[in-house]
């Protein structure tokens, strides 16, 4: 679990992880799972005014469920045959922003 409260918080997953949660209040999440992501790989999110921006591997199949309120969410994915990603999101005044490229 991340946790990011009135800062930043930047993370690295492993080639091979499965489920993480972040957590964002007045905050910024950031994660690089370009590396890959393993079968079923989750990623859920919690924002209270809290950013999540995340990289992962080209190609993805990013799935998004969840609920936002004044929040916006971008995948900025390329369609591919890459890893499924499940993206679940709880945010109240937060944006989502899912890319395949460096950042």
């Amino acid at each position: 679990m991340f946790v990011a409260i009135l800062g930043d918080r930047k993370s690295t997953l492993p080639a091979d992880w499965t489920k993480e949660t972040a957590i964002a209040i007045a905050a910024e999440a950031a994660f690089d799972a370009a590396a890959g992501a393993g079968p079923g790989a989750s990623l859920t999110f919690v924002g209270l005014a809290g950013d999540l921006v995340v990289r992962v591997p080209a190609g993805s199949r990013v799935r998004e469920g969840g609920f936002s309120l004044l929040g916006d969410r971008q995948i900025q994915v390329a369609a591919g045959d890459g890893p499924e990603i499940r993206l679940k999101v709880y945010g109240l005044f937060s944006d989502v922003k899912v890319t395949d490229q460096p950042g």
